[in-house]
């Protein structure tokens, strides 16, 4: 019996630390990084596209902006996309029915700010801080990864009833800022009937029916609350309406924080 226990000790000893250094191995190797990735914290960064549907370059810039808001590629990174529809593409009787004068004059602000020589489409700006050809999916995509490691504003934001209420914390300002609502459509197809895509039947998201001013912060403030209406009409869908919140540098253009909720 006694020589029976000593064999026996003898290949638990052997077999058993083999088993847990191969758990703590399986534990350290399996699906390495997806770990990490899921419990860190996205930073949220906002993708703006300057498109038109009178543009034949817009369509798969379009695609793109599409596929960053459903498929989250980038690492790291919440992608926020507003899809801003600009007018100077508007001509010989047709408009593309999403355009702005509004959008056109915001992403002139953006040509002053970047130093170009005129405005163009398809452009996307990043967290207002870097522009890209909107349909150059590395460029992009590199650009949101980049833009991913900058410290954000804190929003939380909540709607109730008719309002949406907005809280902001931790802002990174230095400058004074400007505190922006936009509501935009997911969903949206168009058939075309002018400009460079006569003919063709476009898709879009995150298109940007209302954008308007909710809040100023003063240079170097860090923390504020605010109340505002949520833009309504009765030709949206409201199933598929998001509301962006985000707060941009009036200087820089840069953007200090952006949060999106949907009902």
């Amino acid at each position: 019996m006694n020589l029976f226990y000593a064999v026996f000790a003898i290949a638990a000893a052997i077999i058993f630390p083999g088993c847990q250094t191969q758990s703590a191995q399986m534990a350290n190797t399996a699906d390495p990084g997806v770990s990490n990735q899921s419990h860190a914290a996205k930073s949220p960064v906002l993708v703006e596209l300057f498109t038109s549907e009178g543009c034949s370059s817009c369509p798969p810039a379009d695609r793109l902006l599409t596929s960053l808001d459903k498929d989250q590629m980038v690492n790291g990174a919440e992608v926020i996309t507003l899809g801003f529809h600009v007018d100077y593409w508007d001509h010989g009787g047709w408009r593309d029915r999403f355009s702005s004068a509004e959008y056109t004059r915001r992403q002139e602000a953006y040509v002053r700010r970047f130093g170009l020589d005129s405005s163009y489409t398809p452009q996307a700006v990043i967290d207002g801080a870097v522009e890209a050809v909107g349909n150059n999916r590395e460029s992009v995509k590199d650009a949101i990864s980049s833009a991913a490691a900058s410290p954000k504003a804190v929003i939380s934001a909540e709607i109730v009833g008719d309002k949406l209420r907005i809280e902001l914390s931790e802002i990174p300002a230095k400058q004074a800022s400007t505190v922006y609502l936009a509501a935009a459509e997911n969903g949206l197809v168009s058939n075309v009937s002018g400009g460079e895509n006569s003919g063709s039947q476009l898709s879009h998201v995150s298109v940007v029916r209302e954008m308007r001013v909710v809040g100023k912060l003063d240079a170097g403030q860090t923390t504020a609350k605010m109340e505002a209406a949520l833009p309504v009409n009765s030709a949206w869908k409201a199933p598929n309406l998001r509301y962006v919140v985000f707060v941009q540098e009036n200087a820089s253009l840069k953007i200090l924080g952006v949060k999106m909720i949907s009902k």
